[in-house]
């Protein structure tokens, strides 16, 4: 239960959908219920306490796991977020249920200094496309700016 605990502490607070877990990962849920530590949200999801998120990520010798969650969590929004398309409305879904999830992902790598080298591909990919769902369809576009920037930042590593 812990490593399902450590991921949702990477993730935006409510509406934590199941689909980001594997289903032996979900299976936790129900200890997590019993501990008070998630409640259900009304999207289907749960949700979480941001003071358990912070909690959690400050439990002592988690360090590598620490990372394997980030990482895991990365993967899983960047295989939702491709369901997304600008130019299919249908879609448009995907991008609200996700994209608070991918900005609360980025801000802890982006705050936490994480290093994810082999993952860098990953988080450039879900920064942008992320980007295009906030500045094509959310028209947030601040947000959509940090998110292509970060993208940039990433693709200039990359590519030296």
């Amino acid at each position: 239960a812990i490593g399902l605990l450590l991921k949702m502490a990477y993730l935006h607070p409510d509406g934590i959908p199941k689909d980001l877990f594997s289903r032996e990962e979900w299976a936790h849920v129900g200890a997590l219920k019993r501990h008070s530590l998630v409640r259900d949200s009304a999207s289907g999801g749960v949700s979480i306490h941001a003071l358990t998120q912070d909690v959690v990520r400050e439990l002592p010798g988690l360090e590598k796991s620490e990372g394997d969650a980030l990482r895991g969590v990365l993967r899983a929004l960047e295989a939702r977020m491709d369901g997304f398309d600008s130019d299919l409305p249908a879609t448009y879904g995907v991008g609200r249920v996700y994209a608070p999830h991918v900005k609360a992902a980025v801000r802890h790598v982006i705050q936490g200094g994480t290093r994810l080298a082999a993952e860098d591909e990953v988080l450039e990919s879900v920064c942008h496309r992320t980007a295009i769902f906030l500045a094509d369809v959310a028209w947030s576009l601040q947000e959509a700016i940090a998110l292509y920037q970060q993208s940039l930042n990433i693709t200039i590593k990359v590519l030296g």
